[in-house]
């Protein structure tokens, strides 16, 4: 892992320059315009992996601070519809946000849980079909837990990949992840920052009928918590 995030550190300055060199190529007719496109798609998805690997690695280095404050529910929510709303559109998907009432303030990270949200967000809307449904939903489970989920209408899971899902690079064996990009980090990073929580993540799957990925938490993080990451 170390001499990952050392390879991680010494390449990530340079992939701007290959993006610049690929430019200068296709202004003197040296490359396709086609390849220029294809090859700036392979270099922005190696600089996802490698801030997503570095990230992971701060994260399961207890490196990653918490920034803790009060915040509602629905402020959260909003600002995870708000990032997907023109994508969703494109792809006429149906978006829906269901928050039970009387939801208490929240005393947390709420940076944290929208991350989480989006990693499960960005996986509904690259799984379901056009005309498919996404539902963003948040209920209390019970006084001391609040649980935010994530559920789509999309292809599903194989029993096969279900174990390996929340494992580092856990989606990339399945082909679909392949076709539609990604990092296979999102769900291991996600699982690192709900235990920065206190919390804890998971999901329901069908295949051919769609899945639903969660987040539990306490409403508010309690003071030894709060100081572990700070």
């Amino acid at each position: 892992k170390e001499l990952t995030v050392y390879w991680a550190k010494v390449a990530t300055p340079y992939f701007p320059l290959a993006v610049d060199l690929l430019m200068d190529m296709l202004q003197n007719s040296i490359i396709a315009e086609e390849e220029v496109e294809k090859e700036r798609r392979v270099i922005t998805e190696e600089i996802n992996m490698i801030n997503d690997l570095l990230y992971l690695a701060k994260a399961e280095a207890n490196k990653i601070q918490l920034h803790i404050e009060q915040i509602k529910v629905n402020e959260i929510c909003d600002a995870v519809m708000a990032s997907f709303s023109e994508i969703t559109r494109e792809k006429n998907l149906k978006v829906q946000l269901e928050v039970q009432r009387d939801m208490p303030t929240l005393v947390t990270d709420a940076g944290k849980i929208q991350q989480i949200l989006e990693n499960y967000m960005s996986n509904a809307v690259k799984f379901t079909p056009q005309k498919g449904i996404i539902t963003l939903s948040v209920v209390m489970l019970d006084d001391k837990t609040i649980r935010f989920s994530v559920a789509d209408t999309g292809c599903g899971i194989a029993e096969p990949d279900k174990e390996k899902l929340f494992q580092k690079f856990g989606q990339l064996g399945n082909p679909l992840t392949r076709e539609s990009g990604g990092t296979g980090l999102g769900l291991a990073i996600s699982k690192e920052l709900a235990d920065m929580l206190a919390g804890q993540v998971g999901f329901e799957s069908q295949l051919d009928k769609g899945s639903t990925f969660w987040l539990d938490i306490p409403p508010a993080l309690a003071k030894d918590q709060q100081q572990q990451n700070s």
